[in-house]
């Protein structure tokens, strides 16, 4: 088995090429995992994108992961290679819980990455895309985000890319309670900033976004007034603050129509776009009073806070190393299961035989009891003679000549029909 992952993210490229290779929303992940698996060809494949990073982890690849992300970002392999990380077998499982432990965000301690890792999850696996090693290794790594969080204090004040954001506004205005803000988008991310605005103290917000039933459904949770999604613009020369985080693929504030929007505006607009492809067209910022900050400028007010959660760390790695070889053995393990599986098929299929056999002789001298008794035997005869050979088997999963081992006992066992093998998760296009 060969596991690998290639990736990118805030530290490995800035927010330019990270949005050339993002998937948003459910349908262009799926489109993406359908593109990988033909460029690609895994046997197992799962994406995880969210704003600060885009990472594939496949089983078995027949292709280099480089050409999916190349033809993805229309940018040529050696080109974008400089933008990214990669990883092989053991080293993909502990990045990915490092990951998941949050060590490895923007904001140290931030519990979104554990959501946004469960959705890739759910996506790959309910369309067939992943199989048992990416389902085992995703679920660890879920493991390892909880136990975080319950077992150290990294999480504590539950900071978010969200709260980062809105303390960037504080900063700027001294307090944001009496502004008006406009939230466009009505995703996880909006919700956060909704949440934490409320916890500021802040009353008048205004809601939009593309579906009108989802937009007045959050604006009821959170006490905002919904704005039409068409109307975005026009609102533009009363509010104070914009915060911005919607999957869509284009630009929802263009340069020409924000430029006309604020034209007439005696005081400056604070404009924030988290979204991955941005929502808002980065020349806006060249406009005299508008002020535009997105996912990379956040990088500086997370360091005032990244000292404070960086005593958690090693308790963090501690957890880390513990979880990795739990996977470590469950890999091994993994290996030998086909093997003692197939010595099971093989002792069954010839008992059943010689159960037939010997019962066809002596066919109207048994009674039902007597026969049960006779199959019931035969099953224990082949349960304790497979003992031994199975205990054998595990206590040498850590033995560096593990693959030698196998060999033989599939040598000794005559297991040559790959008929027996069970199917680990191949991906199969669902009809």
């Amino acid at each position: 088995m060969q596991l690998k992952l290639l990736g990118l993210n805030y530290k490995s490229a800035t927010v330019d090429i990270r949005e050339k290779i993002s998937f948003p929303s459910y349908n262009s992940l799926i489109s993406g995992l359908k593109t990988l698996f033909s460029i690609v060809e895994p046997d197992e494949a799962i994406i995880i994108s969210t704003c600060n990073r885009t990472e594939v982890i496949c089983v078995n690849p027949k292709k280099d992961i480089i050409e999916f992300f190349s033809y993805i970002a229309n940018i040529p392999k050696e080109s974008m290679r400089k933008f990214t990380y990669y990883f092989e077998d053991i080293q993909v499982a502990k990045h990915l819980f490092i990951v998941a432990s949050s060590l490895d965000s923007l904001v140290v301690g931030e519990s979104q990455i554990l959501s946004q890792i469960k959705d890739a999850q759910e996506v790959a696996s309910t369309n067939k895309f992943s199989g048992l090693i990416l389902n085992h290794l995703i679920s660890q790594a879920i493991r390892v985000g909880k136990r975080v969080r319950t077992e150290t204090q990294i999480g504590k004040g539950n900071l978010s890319v969200a709260t980062v954001a809105i303390e960037l506004a504080n900063s700027i205005f001294g307090s944001i309670e009496k502004k008006k803000i406009l939230v466009v988008g009505a995703g996880k991310m909006s919700k956060l900033f909704l949440k934490t605005l409320k916890n500021h103290g802040v009353s008048n917000i205004f809601i939009s976004n593309r579906s009108k039933e989802k937009g007045i459904e959050i604006s009821n949770e959170f006490n905002g007034k919904f704005l039409d999604f068409e109307k975005r613009f026009e609102i533009l020369n009363e509010v104070d603050i914009v915060l911005s985080s919607t999957g869509s693929c284009d630009y929802i504030f263009p340069f020409d129509l924000v430029k006309k929007s604020t034209s007439k505006r005696a005081e400056s607009l604070f404009m924030i776009d988290i979204a991955i492809p941005r929502d808002i067209d980065p020349k806006v910022n060249n406009l005299e009073n508008v002020f535009l900050y997105n996912i990379d400028d956040l990088t500086k007010v997370v360091e005032k806070n990244r000292n404070k959660r960086l005593k958690e760390v090693p308790r963090v790695e501690e957890i880390i190393e513990e979880e990795l070889k739990l996977f470590n053995h469950w890999c091994y393990l993994n290996k030998i299961i086909p093997t003692i599986s197939r010595i099971r098929i093989g002792a069954e299929k010839i008992r059943k035989a010689e159960v037939e056999k010997t019962l066809s002789k002596l066919e109207g001298k048994l009674s039902e009891k007597e026969i049960e008794q006779i199959d019931a035997m035969t099953k224990a005869i082949v349960k304790k003679i497979l003992h031994n050979p199975t205990v054998q088997l595990k206590r040498h999963i850590n033995d560096k000549n593990l693959e030698n081992i196998i060999n033989i006992t599939e040598l000794l066992f005559n297991l040559n029909s790959d008929s027996l093998l069970p199917d680990f998760g191949k991906h199969k296009e669902s009809k």
